[in-house]
């Protein structure tokens, strides 16, 4: 909550959904969503059954997304939208599919069973207990990636929702984008990075067995690379983001090969280019300077 209390610098070097927000609502939907978390981590806290919590996760988060948005815009405000009044919040919870998935969101295992079931979690080969310092550290990263990238997934619906309701800009939008060329301009920017990202860049992640953790640091977003296990997810990649990462598979497997070869050729040219055509240079200036020193003593 203190680390969303201000505005922050995106330092991430990509584009963001949350970014096309003005501060307050940038700020609200976070603070909203800590909220609602907050609200069902207790819940879960007190319940007899623990064990089938799980279950209702996934569920529970499309709610969570929902709930923050009436939170984000209040109960009763109307607004104009397409010449009738309507309940802001209730049209929006309506319109949105927040039903979104985002591959790279922590998963309950990562936010809740540490904090609820009090498990354990691995951290740089140890096994630490939820009250160890760095035991903490962890969950707080993944507790804000999970704040950040749902807040994107609920800021990138109302960003294309707002596309065709120009009321709806005025209210969330910074000045800049409620130009309907700058605000399809971003929208664009977004999209193509979105599939750059989905296609390319976490193919190689999987690959590479690294994860990319949103963080808040000084006032500033940025993003921290850990390195984990990820072959289950390698292994559930479709078709063309296999391709991707038998791609870098194969230029791994093949570079060793190439350096060997591009050695021997270097030092092949090497002995063509000293024994031969240097020693060939040699004798050719060797010549002529006999011949000039004849030319000379004639002279």
């Amino acid at each position: 909550s203190k680390s969303f209390s201000n505005d922050f610098i995106n330092n991430t070097g990509r584009f963001l959904a949350l970014e096309s927000f003005n501060k307050k609502c940038k700020l609200n939907i976070l603070k909203s969503l800590i909220y609602e978390l907050d609200l069902i981590i207790s819940k879960f806290i007190s319940s007899d059954n623990k064990d089938n919590i799980s279950n209702e996760w996934n569920i529970l988060q499309t709610k969570i997304r929902q709930e923050s948005v009436r939170e984000l815009m209040g109960n009763y405000l109307r607004i104009n939208y397409k010449g009738e009044q309507v309940i802001l919040a209730d049209k929006l919870v309506e319109s949105l599919d927040l039903n979104q998935y985002d591959e790279e969101l922590p998963t309950f295992d990562n936010v809740i069973n540490p904090i609820v079931k009090k498990e354990s979690i691995v951290f740089d080969g140890e096994i630490l207990t939820p009250d160890n310092p760095k035991a903490i550290i962890r969950i707080e990263l993944y507790i804000y990636n999970w704040l950040l990238r749902n807040a994107e997934i609920i800021t990138a619906e109302l960003l294309n929702l707002s596309s065709e309701w120009p009321e709806l800009r005025e209210i969330i939008l910074t000045s800049n984008l409620i130009s309907t060329r700058e605000l399809e301009k971003f929208r664009n920017q977004l999209n193509s990075q979105i599939q750059w990202q989905t296609f390319i860049k976490r193919p190689i992640r999987l690959y590479e067995s690294k994860r990319e953790f949103f963080k808040i640091e000084d006032g500033e977003l940025i993003v921290t690379t850990l390195t984990e296990t990820r072959d289950e997810e390698l292994r559930n990649l479709g078709w063309w983001q296999q391709q991707v990462a038998l791609l870098i598979e194969a230029r791994d497997a093949i570079s060793p090969q190439i350096q060997t070869i591009l050695k021997h050729l270097g030092d092949f040219a090497v002995v063509i280019l000293t024994r031969v055509i240097g020693r060939a240079i040699g004798l050719i200036g060797k010549g002529i300077a006999q011949g000039m020193g004849r030319g000379l003593s004639k002279s």
